[in-house]
Formats: structure tokens, sequence, C-alpha cells
């Protein structure tokens, strides 16, 4: 556990036009829906709590986090896109006096837990206003902001999320490099096969 303040909020509001279905409810191998690798992945990091925000059109994502010790959040206005879901995150654990919050996305299933608990340890270590994780030379999530940004990220707009403002102050930008490979996002039914074909040569390999 964090010894400080700190909450994971995973983005899971989104409609899966590309995909054509809800894709955080596609089958595992394993038989469970995609959004449980992200949940368990966030729910076993450091962090002092988990927020997940989810399509209030779509309640089965909350059904299918229910065995988690995580928070489900609904958004109502997820039509306005990606920042709604942001901001309804932040507002909750700004209301529980969050000293930093890691935005997680739901559809990233190959998410590691060392990277969170990498970013959890560094906050604590030396404060940084905003960590970015950067995977070789990609930057994406998670990515850490502290409280310190919460007014700022509760004014995003659209479907950019917090890209806009890390763009506007990336002298505040702390780049985390882990060995981790980049967690390829799930948008199209390709990448969903493409995935589970990885998963079962993983399991084949071990």
């Amino acid at each position: 556990m964090s010894e400080k303040n700190i909450w994971i909020i995973i983005l899971a509001a989104g409609y899966s036009r590309r995909m054509g279905e809800p894709k955080l409810l596609l089958p595992l191998p394993d038989g469970k829906p995609l959004i449980t690798r992200v949940a368990g992945t966030a729910c076993r990091a450091k962090a002092s709590g988990v927020v997940l925000v989810y399509n209030a059109d779509v309640p089965a994502v909350a059904d299918a986090v229910a065995e988690f010790p995580l928070v489900p959040l609904a958004n109502d206005e997820s039509r306005a896109g990606m920042s709604s879901s942001l901001k309804a995150g932040i507002h909750y654990v700004k209301e529980r006096n969050a000293e930093a919050a890691i935005i997680l996305l739901g559809d990233q299933p190959d998410m590691e837990e060392a990277a969170l608990d990498q970013l959890i340890e560094l906050y604590e270590k030396q404060r940084y206003p905003i960590i970015q994780t950067v995977y070789r030379t990609t930057r994406s999530h998670p990515v850490l902001f502290s409280r310190s940004f919460f007014p700022e990220l509760l004014t995003v707009t659209g479907d950019q999320g917090a890209r806009q403002l890390i763009r506007q102050h990336q002298d505040q930008v702390f780049s985390l490099h882990v060995t981790a490979q980049l967690p390829e996002d799930i948008d199209t039914r390709e990448e969903y096969q493409s995935y589970l074909q990885r998963i079962q040569r993983t399991d084949e390999e071990g």
C-alpha cells in the first residue's frame, strides 16, 4: 500500500465504435471479460484505491469487475468523450483528498503491475507534478498527476483526455522509462484476435 494517498483511475467508458460491440466485455481464454485483466492489475498495485469509470449505457462492465476491491463509477456523459470520464474520476479522488492520481486505460490488458508500482514509488520519493511512462521511445499510459493539476484536469474537454495538458506543461513532466513492452490498445476485432494469440503463445511457452 502506498504511503501517500494515491489512487488509480481506470477509464472504461467508451462506446467501442471500431469494435462494433463492448470491447471490454470480450472474453479472454479463461472466460472472463477483458476488463478484468486491467482491473486485476490495478487492484494488485500499491495504490490507496482504484476507481473504474464505466459507461452508464453499458452497466455490464460494472458487473464484470464486481469481484475486485474497486469503486465502479457510472459516467452518464460518456458521449462527451474521454474527458468526461477523466473528470468524473478526478472529482471522485479529489473528494477523498488524493495526493495524486494515476490514469489507466481499460483497453490495455497488457499493462503491468510493475509499471504502476514504479510510478507510485517514484512519486513517493520525488513528488514530481506529472510522471509519464515511456516504453523505449514511446510515451503512453499510465500517467500520474499530482493534486496540483486536478483543477486543470477538471477543465479538459473532448476525447483527448489529458494529452493537451501534458503538452502545455512539458517542463513539469518527468519521464519514467520502463523495460516493459508498450501495452497495446485493443480497438478492433483484428487487434483482439492478435491479443488472444499472444496470450496462447505465452501460456504454451510458460
